[in-house]
């Protein structure tokens, strides 16, 4: 199992912060823009045991992914795991904590898991 883990500081309180992030449709803004995608289906805010399906296409070849909100503790925690896409496995995590005066650190963590095992992280 591989993992990745990145975090940033942003200058805005944490409850806007989760709030923004709880909203699929501004995850579409925070692609790279080498990934053009939509939301097959997503509800208008995320909660836990949602379900949410998006498709994408990244250098070429499209792909699509539905996700299950496993955890979703207002202002601290999001956490979704994959259960239908390309990954053998593929779990990402949202933390989110005060930093100074009305900012947030968000920690993004995921946990994945190549179809090919090592061969296809090539």
């Amino acid at each position: 199992m591989s993992k990745y883990t990145t975090e940033m500081v942003f200058p805005y309180p944490q409850q806007i912060c989760f709030e923004f992030l709880s909203t699929p449709e501004n995850l579409l803004e925070m692609m790279p823009s080498e990934v053009k995608g939509e939301w097959v289906d997503a509800p208008e805010a995320i909660i836990e045991g949602a379900e949410l399906e998006f498709r994408f296409v990244v250098y070429g070849i499209p792909q699509q992914v539905r996700y299950l909100v496993m955890k979703h503790e207002p202002f601290s925690l999001i956490v979704e795991k994959q259960i239908k896409g390309p990954f053998k496995h593929w779990q990402q995590t949202h933390r989110f904590t005060p930093s100074g005066s009305d900012e947030t650190l968000i920690q993004f963590e995921v946990e994945f898991e190549c179809p090919g095992g090592m061969l296809g992280m090539l």
